[in-house]
């Protein structure tokens, strides 16, 4: 979810002091990402407004002028170097080019350390992979992964794991979001090793997946 805007000038959190930045909602990360932003850039609270639209109108809103920057949204796929926008982005992408407010390691790690995330890394898109954006885009992606108590069966762990390794294609094949991954990259979680189950360790270690 980079931080997008329809003006070229505005390039830096300190020009979004005195206006309107769209979110999707109150708890998410996007807006936990643009106080740290603010605040780095000494934007105080009371000095901007933070309102709470999902992607459509939030892109709405930007096109018809009423917010100056709003949460774009889509996936991008480091190992094929492809970003493809969710339907709300890619219909203003359709009319008119999007430019991006930049997002720091340090902004994420903040984030991470106030509200206790984890699987937030900080990412780089490169220049040209959003129409008429010639920079690079800093932004920030999120790991997706299934959770279970600690109690949980070891025998259940490593028979859902298994599944999903040995039926990886089929299964993806109904999960957009996946489209373009391998079962290595099941193991691509970017979470304290001290919360992953010890079955799926195992598992992973059995199937030859690397834990990252």
């Amino acid at each position: 979810n980079p931080m997008a805007t329809s003006d070229p000038k505005l390039n830096s959190w300190a020009q979004l002091k005195g206006k309107t930045i769209s979110t999707t909602s109150p708890a998410g990360i996007s807006t936990m990402l643009v106080k740290a932003c603010m605040a780095r850039a000494g934007v105080k609270p009371n000095e901007y407004k933070h309102t709470f639209m999902g992607y459509k109108r939030g892109m709405e809103a930007l096109k018809s002028g009423m917010v100056a920057a709003a949460a774009a949204g889509g996936l991008y796929y480091p190992n094929k170097q492809f970003f493809n926008p969710n339907p709300p982005t890619a219909e203003f992408l359709a009319t008119q080019p999007l430019y991006f407010l930049p997002i720091t390691p340090e902004d994420v790690e903040k984030v991470m350390a106030d509200y206790r995330y984890f699987g937030m890394k900080h990412l780089r898109v490169p220049a040209g992979q959003f129409k008429g954006s010639k920079q690079e885009v800093t932004t920030f992606t999120m790991s997706s992964s299934y959770f279970c108590d600690e109690t949980l069966d070891s025998k259940i762990v490593r028979e859902i794991l298994t599944i999903w390794n040995d039926n990886f294609e089929a299964i993806k094949g109904g999960i957009p979001a996946i489209k373009n991954y391998t079962p290595q990259d099941m193991g691509n979680m970017m979470y304290p090793m001290a919360h992953i189950h010890p079955a799926s360790i195992e598992t992973m270690k059995a199937l030859n997946i690397p834990i990252q």
